[in-house]
């Protein structure tokens, strides 16, 4: 029987909500509509005449036991009915009147003369809710609850929602056990002395008085609802925006923790608010009993753990014997946003939000994942100092923390173990956050400048203890001579990459005093010495550092010999290879870095060269002298068949020239032919794409090769260009790319094809290679293409014609997942999995499709790397109930554990590091061979 409600503003009033059902034999004739298998959908709410349900004999009276039927009550003459989907075509044949429920929370008009718009409207919701209440806790159906949780307002899905956990709690004895243990476990967590007031309270509870409490706090329906009339008007009866996120974050981190305890997963429960740190989420737990701390989570003496878990009536001894808290402690924070990785300092992440927390974590796996060697918990805060994304996000935090006690002691730490002899890839992440550490502090005025005569020595005295204000740049000079090493050695791709992206800045011209570091690290990373010894030994190769006399010396021969360096005449250290800036000659990188090379850029004191299938292209300048890019081992033989010597040329203009034209219009004249040479090589060897080094090194040379492109663009549009190669070159000024003939990274879309069967092969025959750029088959034997914006309809015409019924998906996006991956994984852990495929995709079309291909691929890669994803790869949390409606609103845990480490490793057998190119020039080179018939 049905309590009646009084109605607010109206003590006098009343609605009754009961009625009375008798037991009655079930005719033979409704057992067709008994037997009727319910469906998976949500069920719908209808309105049935009183008068044909309360006669004893009538024929819904008959019917109203069966299970897809529930009958909520009766007001204004109709009674309120719940119908699954399945059994609507039997009770229309059958006659059975009913009419549809529009808006259950939509007073009926009678209602509305009687009492009023907003006291029939207060009356409408409190019938909707208590209606949801006892339909959810009958657990008729998982389509029921559906039900009401369609019709449901925002201001009150809260309320339904703490209804079903409230329901599935009750559902498994163990369940409700497990979850009532480590909710206290989670608690205690919180606290340092187990010997409070409130703790002892706590842990006095049995397992009913725990579980009531919880109840009470979060499952009273008039918690929802305001109080009178005036305050309903106001906010029409709702919660505000901000305390129904907090209610659905509440909400969720409950729900987290039932599921691990047990109970089957409901998605439309997962509504975590990543703003939130992970200590604000364990005092979440600890308002149930209003106990509360700022304790990192997992740091306790075990021993004392177990010492007050037994004071607690809800483990028993058996439970307390086998009870591993340490083990517990890693598995509640590998499945609730409650923990942190180890290594990490608590000062910074306790100030984080868990979604940047996640961030943190899923880089980390990320990292480690070529870099095994390294994953150790001691590693997990170099990596966070390294990251640039997070480390530009939480820079007020960090800096912070650096300024700490505990940050003074990881610097202290890491200064100890750069000297000593380390595996390099351990070297490079241990210098990288040294780096990165110093880059935290302002940066002193007037350091940028060795104080002990060189960076070397600079570094040295760092090393051994001395504080000097340009620490910071010494770092940076450091890193940069490790990337010049990097360049002499094999196999270090991936840590040049790494540091490059670290130091993030341009490279600044060398000193030839320079290669005291380099020789410096070469000993480090090539012979695995310590510092010690490294510093000696390079110290014997080079020389002591300058002493003050010599530096001053140095710089009284600089700038007497001025005008002599803006002519180009110098007297050059020829271990280094010398360029222009404009204004004086300056050694731009060591020599060894060109031969490492399989072309070498020479010229030959004569006016012409015999052709030869070894010399990719040549140039004849003013001076009666060829330039050519000729294959290195053919040099030698180059030489003895001209009878002279091949020269390594670094695009200088002639003393000639300087004469004649200036020094600015000579060397723009050698630039300008050279350039037309290189992209005349790279149209005869796709291999030059990757040694682009041959020309462009060093950096100067490819900053003006990259002026060069800039200044041709304009000359090309003309009628008659001046480089037709280069005809339909565009310059994106905002960008700085230059980009090719309509190929500005908008003028193409990703098509996806699907349903094409055997026809999908004849995909090829669509459309040229400037139509479509490519074609990959995906896993699920769908197709994936690089269209031109302008061909798509005539693309959607020609597949239409050949397969009529199959499925064309423009501007579609390979990491947005299907129906069927969210259904299985939710929608987070889909579209990461599905953003891991396609990186792996798009790093196979840059190497193997064409340079066109290959561009757009990066492009799009490039930019998919900016979005950051919370991973939660759970073998256990992907059993999710078919019966269950799916959301988009799907927020995932991480779970980084063993098991989900191998699946990933599994499914990315060999994945290399995407190249990642600094500068925006490279984008435009690797196209440039499109625009040759042969391309």
């Amino acid at each position: 029987m049905r309590v009646p409600i009084p109605e607010p503003g109206d003590p006098g009033i009343w609605v009754s909500r009961g009625f009375q059902l008798t037991s009655e034999r079930i005719p033979f004739d409704a057992g067709e509509l008994i037997r009727t298998r319910l469906s998976n959908r949500p069920w719908q709410l209808y309105r049935v005449p009183a008068d044909q349900i309360e006669p004893i004999n009538s024929d819904w009276r008959q019917i109203l036991s069966a299970p897809g039927i529930h009958v909520a009550g009766k007001s204004y003459g109709t009674y309120r009915v719940a119908i699954d989907d399945s059994y609507l075509p039997w009770l229309s044949v059958s006659k059975f009147k009913f009419q549809p429920e529009i808006d259950p929370l939509k007073p009926v008009d009678e209602e509305v003369s009687v009492h009023g718009e907003w006291v029939a409207r207060w009356n409408a919701i409190c019938r909707f809710l208590q209606d949801a209440m006892e339909a959810i806790s009958s657990g008729k159906s998982p389509g029921l609850d559906c039900c009401y949780r369609k019709h449901a307002r925002t201001p009150h899905q809260v309320a339904l929602e703490w209804a079903i956990l409230k329901r599935d709690l009750k559902l498994d004895p163990a369940v409700k056990t497990r979850f009532t243990q480590w909710l206290v476990f989670i608690i205690l967590n919180l606290v340092n002395d187990y010997d409070t007031p409130l703790v002892l309270e706590l842990l006095e509870k049995e397992e009913e008085q725990l579980l009531q409490a919880f109840w009470d706090l979060h499952t009273d329906l008039s918690a929802y609802l305001p109080t009178k009339i005036a305050n309903f008007k106001a906010r029409d009866g709702s919660l505000t925006a901000a305390q129904n996120e907090a209610e659905f974050h509440k909400l969720t981190l409950f729900r987290f923790l039932l599921e691990l305890a047990g109970s089957k997963r409901d998605v439309r429960q997962h509504k975590l608010d990543l703003r939130y740190p992970a200590n604000y989420n364990t005092n979440i737990y600890g308002s149930v009993f209003g106990i509360s701390g700022s304790k990192r989570f997992g740091t306790f003496d075990s021993q004392k753990m177990l010492d007050a878990l037994s004071k607690s009536p809800i483990f028993p001894g058996d439970t307390i014997r086998k009870l591993d808290v340490m083990k517990l402690s890693a598995k509640l924070m590998s499945h609730l946003p409650i923990g942190f990785p180890d290594g990490l300092p608590f000062d910074v992440l306790s100030k984080l939000a868990y979604g940047q927390v996640q961030m943190i974590r899923a880089e980390m796996l990320n990292f480690y994942r070529d870099r095994r060697s390294l994953e150790t918990p001691q590693n997990n805060v170099l990596v966070l100092l390294t990251w640039n994304p997070i480390r530009h996000m939480i820079d007020e935090v960090l800096v912070e923390w650096a300024a700490s006690a505990d940050g003074w002691r990881l610097y202290e730490r890491l200064i100890k173990d750069i000297q000593v002899s380390q595996p390099k890839e351990q070297l490079v992440l241990t210098l990288a956050a040294l780096l990165c550490y110093q880059r935290l502090f302002p940066l002193t005025p007037d350091t940028n400048q060795p104080i002990k005569r060189s960076y070397q020595a600079d570094f040295d005295a760092i090393l051994n203890g001395e504080r000097l204000s340009n620490a910071r740049i010494v770092f940076e000079y450091m890193v940069l001579s490790v990337l010049r090493v990097f360049y002499t050695m094999k196999d270090n791709e991936k840590m040049r990459t790494f540091l490059a992206s670290v130091l993030d800045i341009q490279w600044p011209v060398l000193d030839p005093f320079h290669e005291f570091s380099d020789q410096y690290w070469i000993r480090r990373m090539g012979d695995g010495l310590s510092h010690k010894d490294a510093h000696k030994m390079a110290e014997k190769i080079v020389g002591p550092a300058r002493s003050d006399e010599e530096a001053m010396v140095e710089e009284m021969v600089t700038l007497d010999n001025k005008e002599e360096q803006e002519s180009g005449v110098t007297t050059m250290d020829e271990r280094w290879a010398w360029v222009s800036d404009g204004e004086h000659r300056v050694p731009a990188f060591p020599r060894a870095v060109f031969h490492l090379e399989a072309y070498k850029l020479v010229y030959v004191s004569l006016p012409k060269l015999p052709p030869h299938e070894k010399i990719l292209s040549m140039i004849s300048l003013p001076n009666g002298v060829s330039v050519a890019i000729v294959l290195r081992s053919y040099v030698p033989a180059l030489e003895q068949d001209l009878n002279t010597k091949c020269w390594e040329y670094n695009i200088e203009p002639s003393r000639e020239d300087v004469e004649l034209l200036g020094f600015v219009k000579a060397k723009n004249q050698q630039v300008d032919a050279v350039a037309r040479m290189a992209v005349d090589a790279m149209l005869r060897d796709n291999t030059l794409e990757e040694g682009l080094w041959v020309y462009a090194d060093p950096l100067c040379v490819l900053n003006l090769f990259t002026t060069w492109l800039g200044g041709v663009v304009a000359r090309s549009k003309r009628d008659s260009p001046a480089f037709p190669e280069l005809a339909g070159i565009e310059n994106d000024a905002e960008s700085g790319r230059i980009q090719l003939d309509g190929y500005d990274f908008n003028s193409y879309t990703l098509v996806r094809v699907s349903y094409l069967g055997h026809w999908a092969q004849n995909l090829d025959k669509l459309g040229n290679f400037n139509e479509i750029l490519s074609i990959a088959e995906l896993q699920d034997e769908s197709w994936e293409l690089p269209v031109r914006k302008s061909y798509l309809p005539t693309l959607k015409d020609k597949l239409h014609k050949m397969v009529s019924d199959c499925i064309i998906e423009p501007d579609y996006d390979p990491t947005e997942p299907n129906a069927k991956e969210v259904e299985e994984f939710g929608y987070d852990k889909a579209r990461i999995l599905r953003s891991f495929t396609f990186r792996d995709r798009a790093e196979r079309m840059i190497h193997e499709a064409l340079p066109k291909a290959a561009a757009f691929y990066a492009d799009l890669a490039m930019g998919g790397e900016k979005e950051m994803v919370i991973l939660d790869i759970d073998e256990k949390e992907m059993d999710i109930l078919e019966n269950e409606e799916q959301e988009d609103e799907e927020m995932v845990i991480l779970d980084d554990d063993e098991k989900e480490i191998d699946i990933l490793e599994n499914e990315e057998q060999e994945e290399v590091e995407m190249a990642e190119s600094t500068d925006e020039c490279w984008v435009m080179v690797r196209t440039l061979r499109l625009q040759s018939p042969m391309a």
